[in-house]
């Protein structure tokens, strides 16, 4: 399921989307530009498990090109109430070409590793 606010021209503004992947398995998912421009570049992942939940955070900043300084903290908040804070190396951004179609467009890549559970 998903719901959206679309703009005077048409296009996606904010979308809010539920993914059921069935079992109990859901995940939400949420995009907008509906910010003001001085809001920084975001984004969020929680992942919410039996014995704890894991957040990652990262924040760019208003100039997506300084994303190489952002901090991108880590947290585990464990079952018994503990947090964990694990080391989590600096991602790796590099772009490339990816054909499209026939077209040539460019992408993000994000490469990044952390033992934290």
């Amino acid at each position: 399921m998903a719901k959206g606010a679309r703009s005077a021209s048409g296009s996606w503004d904010h979308v809010f989307t539920t993914l059921d992947y069935g079992d109990g398995l859901v995940a939400f998912a949420e995009g907008t530009f509906l910010v003001p421009s001085s809001f920084p570049f975001t984004m969020t992942f929680r992942a919410i498990c039996e014995n704890g939940t894991v957040e990652f955070m990262f924040r760019a900043g208003v100039n997506i090109e300084a994303r190489q300084e952002a901090e991108n903290p880590v947290t585990v908040y464990r079952k018994d109430g503990s947090l964990v804070h694990p080391e989590v190396s600096k991602p790796t951004f590099r772009r490339s070409g990816v054909s499209n179609s026939g077209s040539s467009r460019q992408c993000c890549h994000v490469e990044s590793s952390a033992s934290c559970l």
